[in-house]
């Protein structure tokens, strides 16, 4: 064996030893989540990210600690770092957009909810959080039709039966929101 083999051997055994150490740092993260264990979750994150910036699901964890924390700024930072390497992720695009619910950025929340909704017409938490949305905005109209899209998505997620009948009950359409309820 040459040298060079040698060296190649010794980067990836090294190589591999590092990626299952910053594996075993984001399952604890994801353990500790579990435990609603937010903020020892948020330094695991952070610990993994700062071994290795390119962690697309350490971004998602640590958003969704941040979410939990109540830091939506940072989660939103997280979020758009971590779609700058998978610009696809629609776990990181909800994640993103209820950040902004949170932190009452309405408008932008829109938009990131209309994209998400628009890449990913199947995708039933765009509709549940879109139609979250149009509650906190006082559109009750959009609440309903986000809720019956999810509805037409997935026929048995309850929650999207029970938000409708809500929004029915603020509109004060009580058969409607007893049928609802009694899906």
């Amino acid at each position: 064996i040459s040298v060079k083999d040698e060296t190649e051997m010794a980067f990836a055994a090294d190589n591999k030893t590092f990626v299952s150490v910053l594996n075993s740092i984001e399952v604890r993260a994801i353990a500790k989540m579990s435990l609603e264990d937010y903020q020892g979750a948020n330094d695991d994150c952070s610990l993994a990210l700062e071994r290795n910036p390119f962690m697309v699901r350490a971004y998602y964890c640590r958003s969704f600690a941040r979410l939990q924390l109540k830091e939506y700024t940072a989660a939103v930072a997280d979020c758009e770092k971590g779609l700058e390497f998978d610009t696809e992720n629609k776990n990181l695009m909800l994640n993103k957009a209820v950040a902004k619910i949170y932190n009452k950025e309405y408008s932008g929340a829109r938009q990131d909810l209309n994209q998400l909704t628009g890449k990913f017409p199947n995708y039933l938490f765009g509709y549940m959080s879109r139609g979250q949305l149009c509650i906190e905005e006082g559109d009750t109209l959009g609440a309903i039709d986000d809720f019956s899209r999810a509805i037409a998505v997935d026929k048995y997620h309850a929650p999207a039966y029970a938000a409708r009948a809500y929004v029915l009950l603020l509109k004060e359409d009580y058969p409607d929101a007893i049928t609802d309820l009694n899906e």
